[in-house]
């Protein structure tokens, strides 16, 4: 009897320089519509956004009122948020688990961490169980957001995972914009503290998720998971990624963890203006995830990232240089810019690393974002003393720039494929087969032959 074997799977990643020369594409084009797979994996992966960019924008929302509370100076309170971030280390913990066991299980688990340390950081009574919460909360934050971002990655279609990316990053800025604009009731006397309680809300998501978020379908696991030495081999990827997330971290947490003091303390605007400006300019620029995605789809990941890096620093200085309404402009700006780089730049970092160690690797540069803000919070406690606030800044979005030539350095990832199982294997729980394949059941299954290491010969 004839045996009827499967198409040999790449397991992963088609070296972009030896895929045939992609169709042209347009930036209106409806062939991008998102079929119902990607639209059921990104309204489930939005459900865990929304819980996830609500709980973890607080702790900066809420920078003004609890730096008050513990009777914090801004030096210290930039030292604090630098103690906070080092919670980030916990999603390396949880990438390395999505690599070993899949990205479902550390996905669900860390959200539920995020929330739990929410709930826990409203009961908080002094400074210092304050900061350990929300370091949990941070570090499991992290987790979700780059566990979500290669769910996306593994399972859209490669001709529309920017703009899946994009949509993702716009629904969460809503969820973010959402604390902003509950933030003027502390206006009223509120206690901040029941705006963490709030967030704890995102638990009743949590049964739904397990119910219908099923494991992504480029994972196999029986598969032999991260090995340390496949995520050495990828080091030429590797390093310019993280020196890019570092600088960019860097820079972002400045502008992000005072733009709110920085009004409402400096310049002496009411909370509630200072709101409404951060969301309806914020509104404006974020609509350059939108744009970013679909560029990065259909121009390469590599051009729309260094123009989301060159638009964010540009808008993040001014908007410490100018008063009044202009203050308005350099928000929209450096908004737009920062969310065209978001969905480029996830999307690159997923797609340049096998399925071995995507996850590990994934947790890593984003871990080295947050180190890039430690160490520029944590000297902004000093420089911030001595030269102020926007000049620190100034210096940092200079020095920023520098990320430009490390994206410049990794390859294009446009078009980039990711194996997945034919239909009837997948882990969607899907139970169809072919016609073909229903008529020959015995059939030879083959490994997926790994990509090779940069650097090494053709396939």
């Amino acid at each position: 009897m004839q045996i009827r074997t499967k198409p040999l799977l790449l397991d992963d990643v088609l070296v972009p320089s030896r895929l045939p020369r992609p169709k042209r594409r347009y930036l209106h084009d409806p062939k991008a519509t998102m079929d119902r797979n990607d639209r059921r994996i990104l309204t489930l992966i939005i459900i865990a956004g929304l819980s996830q960019s609500f709980a973890g924008s607080l702790l900066v929302v809420t920078l003004p009122f609890w730096r008050v509370a513990f009777g914090l100076t801004p030096e210290e309170a930039s030292g604090a948020l630098a103690l906070v971030r080092i919670g980030v280390l916990i999603a390396i913990l949880f990438g390395i688990v999505g690599d070993r066991f899949g990205r479902r299980a550390p996905l669900l688990t860390s959200l539920g961490l995020l929330l739990i340390a929410n709930l826990g950081t409203a009961f908080a009574e002094d400074v210092t169980m304050f900061l350990i919460l929300q370091a949990v909360a941070r570090g499991a934050s992290t987790a979700v957001a780059g566990l979500g971002v290669i769910y996306l990655t593994e399972e859209l279609h490669h001709g529309r995972r920017g703009v899946g990316l994009g949509v993702l990053g716009l629904a969460t800025s809503v969820a973010g914009g959402l604390a902003y604009l509950l933030a003027p009731m502390f206006d009223l006397g509120t206690q901040y503290q029941w705006l963490f309680a709030l967030s704890a809300l995102g638990l009743l998501t949590l049964p739904a998720l397990f119910k219908f978020l099923h494991e992504s379908r480029a994972f196999d696991i029986n598969a032999d998971r991260f090995n340390f030495a496949v995520l050495v081999r990828f080091r030429s990827r590797l390093l310019p990624l993280a020196v890019a997330g570092f600088l960019g971290g860097a820079f972002t947490a400045l502008t992000t963890s005072f733009v709110n003091d920085f009004l409402i303390n400096t310049r002496r605007w009411g909370s509630l203006r200072a709101g409404l400006v951060i969301i309806g300019a914020g509104a404006i620029g974020s609509f350059g995830l939108l744009v970013g995605g679909r560029v990065a789809d259909v121009v390469g990941r590599k051009p729309t990232a260094v123009a989301g890096t060159m638009l964010g620093v540009v808008g993040g200085i001014s908007f410490f240089f100018t008063s009044g309404w202009l203050i308005a402009v350099g928000i929209i700006v450096g908004s737009f810019g920062a969310s065209m780089f978001v969905p480029a730049f996830q999307t690159m970092r997923a797609e340049l690393f096998p399925t071995d160690v995507r996850s590990s690797a994934v947790s890593v540069l984003m871990v080295m974002s947050v180190v890039g803000a430690i160490t520029s919070l944590a000297i902004g406690r000093i420089a911030i003393a001595e030269i102020g606030l926007p000049l620190y800044i100034g210096l940092v979005g200079a020095i920023t720039l520098l990320s430009i030539p490390m994206l410049l350095m990794v390859p294009e990832t446009r078009d980039t494929i990711i194996a997945k199982p034919p239909p009837g294997d997948d882990a969607m729980g899907s139970s169809s087969q072919t016609e073909e394949s229903s008529k020959e059941p015995e059939t030879t299954k083959l490994r997926p032959t790994p990509i090779p290491a940069p650097g090494s010969s053709a396939m």
